[in-house]
């Protein structure tokens, strides 16, 4: 996956222009939003995977996604 999105980034920007990726884009981080607490096969894989490459991952609850993303319905 590294390799395929490592130029992801510099394609957003050539295609947005400079102005509109800076309001677009944040080139640090990434949110997933799954329902429920119980933890999926497949999150699993992407925890450990995470944890092997000591990527860093913090649980947000509902509070906190409201504050980042004010116009979303987090419930």
């Amino acid at each position: 996956m590294r390799a395929l999105h490592r130029e992801a980034l510099t394609c957003w920007q050539e295609l947005l222009g400079p102005a509109l990726y800076r309001e677009l884009i944040r080139p640090v981080g990434q949110v997933q939003v799954w329902e429920g607490d119980a933890e999926s096969a497949t999150a699993a894989v992407e925890r450990q995977l995470r944890e092997r490459h000591a990527i860093r991952a913090d649980a947000l609850n509902t509070d906190d996604l409201r504050q980042m993303f004010p116009g979303s319905r987090a419930r």
